[in-house]
């Protein structure tokens, strides 16, 4: 009798999450869709593999497998590159927010990119540290991308952000 009660619970969630999603407003339906569609286009490798490894005559070797090669460095990588180009683009001043965002982007893709290319050479052989970096980088990461995709879909004029901010220190200097 609890089986029902759980499918119970599980619809009246979906129900409020569909409702949820309505509420939503368009912009941040589309910044959604294209974090999900990006991520999964990301790491299709990863789910792919995990496909296979569903397959009946292939043996599972553990989630390890896909942690120990250093695959998460790598998706972190690439997916922080496009975050990065967003929020310079956004930037007006060298330490407001968005350029802030640009080097921590910077910060996490060149500490993932190091990360690897040490493990890649040999000098990193301690798979705990490989594990827990990689993905703490990739959470970083996750975070980072999605608030890049957020900013692309909202509309700021950056010339016109530079040129207010021209215009007020060009105003307090006379």
């Amino acid at each position: 009798m609890n089986w029902l009660l759980e499918i119970f619970n599980m619809k009246s969630w979906f129900k409020k999450q569909q409702q949820k999603w309505q509420e939503l407003e368009d912009s941040y339906k589309e910044s959604l869709l294209q974090f999900i569609w990006i991520l999964f286009g990301n790491i299709f490798p990863l789910l792919l593999g995990w496909l296979i490894f569903a397959l009946p005559d292939i043996i599972w070797r553990g989630g390890d497998t896909f942690i120990k090669d250093g695959q998460f460095y790598i998706y972190s990588v690439s997916l922080i590159s496009s975050a990065t180009y967003v929020f310079w683009t956004f930037k007006v001043q060298n330490l407001d927010k968005f350029a802030l965002l640009g080097y921590a982007s910077v910060i996490v893709g060149g500490l993932a990119s190091l990360f690897y290319a040490l493990f890649l050479v040999g000098s990193v052989t301690n798979y705990q540290f490989i594990k827990y970096s990689s993905l703490i980088i990739f959470v970083l990461t996750l975070l980072l991308f999605y608030k890049s995709i957020i900013m692309n879909g909202t509309k700021l004029d950056v010339h016109e952000a530079q040129k207010r901010n021209i215009q007020s220190i060009a105003s307090t200097l006379k």
